[in-house]
């Protein structure tokens, strides 16, 4: 999948409800409407997102009434059996948890966040140096494996579960009691 590709699904994140091409374009910083129309259509036909137009439908974002884009939803996961728990798989519910607590986090440090996507923002923390870089690089590494499963489900083999499950562990180390200590106000 492009880079414009994994902009646009992690942009739509954002915004569940769906949000136009142009909003798309301005978030991304694309240099034409018809460069994000043309990967709108194509992350249609792959059956990644909805494209919709409506009276009834307005974007999110500028509440213009025209057609929108959003993500498809996840057909629900079939319940973990107790015996694949005990093997310690690791899947997308856990990918979601983690970046709940993330977006928490980045909301902590950077309470007036923009709605860029979370790769986009996590990448601008870092490099203002707001986010240390070994945290914003795990992040990352996180979002890329989400959006992965999130978008392309497939099975996690043995080597991915054990760096997802220790970049789990890292982050919930050193992310949650930060949380708790970063003030909602400015940082200086």
């Amino acid at each position: 999948m492009s880079t414009l590709g994994r902009g646009i699904l992690d942009a739509l994140e954002d915004y569940p409800q769906g949000i136009c091409d142009s909003c798309l374009r301005l978030l991304l910083h694309a240099t034409s409407h018809q460069t994000i129309n043309g990967a709108c259509l194509k992350l249609e036909i792959e059956g990644r997102l909805v494209r919709e137009k409506s009276k009834l439908i307005e974007c999110e974002r500028c509440k213009k009434n025209s057609i929108t884009n959003r993500l498809i939803p996840l057909a629900p996961q079939p319940p973990v059996e107790p015996l694949q728990v005990a093997r310690g798989l690791f899947g997308i519910s856990e990918l979601d948890d983690l970046r709940r607590k993330l977006i928490q986090y980045l909301n902590a440090i950077d309470p007036l966040g923009s709605k860029e996507g979370f790769s986009r923002r996590v990448a601008n923390l870092r490099n203002s140096q707001t986010l240390p870089s070994v945290i914003a690089s795990l992040m990352l590494t996180h979002a890329a494996y989400r959006n992965e499963l999130y978008y392309t489900p497939r099975p996690l083999n043995g080597d991915e579960v054990q760096i997802l499950q220790a970049i789990d562990k890292y982050l919930r180390i050193h992310i949650a009691p930060k949380t708790a200590e970063v003030p909602t106000a400015s940082r200086n």
